[in-house]
C-alpha cells in the first residue's frame, strides 16, 4: 500500500494498492480515494485493519482482501488528537496511538470498526517530557503483545537549531 498525500489543505489523498506478486512483476491493482486529507500511512501486526490518518480526519479500510482495500470510511479525529507527527496502530487494530510533538504528548484512541464507520475515541493520553521547551518525539511503535507502546524522543526536524537533545526511548505499559 501507498499513500499519495492530496496537495493543498483540503485534498483527498490516494491510496494505491500494488500486487507485488502479479505476474511479471508488480502492478497497480487498485487505486482510490482516501475521501480526507492524509500523510500518514498505518497497519496493523494481526488485524486487516489500515488506517490512513489526516491532521484533522483519518480514514479506516478492511484489507482482508489485500489487493482490494475496502473503506470503513472516514471521521473527524478528536480536537486532543489532532496534528500527529507520528501514528501507530495496535496489533488488533482497536487501538491507534498518535504522538503530538508540540506539547510532547501521546493521545490513545479506540478506532475499532463499527457497522456505521469509524467513530475513534479518546481513550489515554500522556504527557511524555512534560519540562522539555520543544517538541521531542520522533516516532512511536506498539510491543508484538500490544501491552506496551514505545515512544522515540529526541532531535528532530521540528526542534532544530534549539540545542542537542539526547534519543531515549519511552515505554509506556499500556492496561486494558
Amino acid at each position: 500500500y501507498v499513500l499519495h498525500p492530496g496537495v493543498g489543505p483540503i485534498a483527498a489523498a490516494r491510496l494505491s494498492v500494488i500486487d507485488l506478486g502479479a505476474p511479471g512483476g508488480p502492478r497497480l491493482a487498485q487505486e482510490r480515494s482516501v475521501d480526507a486529507p492524509a500523510g500518514l500511512l498505518v497497519a496493523a501486526e494481526r488485524a486487516p485493519v489500515l488506517l490512513a490518518l489526516g491532521p484533522k480526519r483519518l480514514a479506516l479500510f478492511d484489507v482482508r482482501e489485500p489487493r482490494r482495500a475496502a473503506s470503513w470510511g472516514t471521521a473527524e479525529l478528536p480536537a486532543e488528537a489532532q496534528g500527529a507527527v507520528a501514528a501507530a496502530l495496535s496489533p488488533d487494530g482497536a487501538l491507534l496511538a498518535v504522538a503530538l510533538a508540540e506539547d510532547n504528548r501521546v493521545v490513545l484512541l479506540d478506532v475499532k470498526p463499527r457497522p456505521d464507520g469509524p467513530h475513534p475515541r479518546v481513550v489515554a493520553q500522556a504527557e511524555l517530557l512534560p519540562l522539555a521547551r520543544q517538541p521531542l518525539l520522533c516516532d512511536l511503535r506498539f510491543a508484538a503483545d500490544g501491552e506496551a507502546l514505545w515512544v522515540l524522543t529526541g532531535d528532530n526536524e521540528r526542534g532544530r537549531g534549539r540545542g542537542h537533545q539526547p534519543t531515549r526511548v519511552v515505554t509506556l505499559k499500556l492496561r486494558r
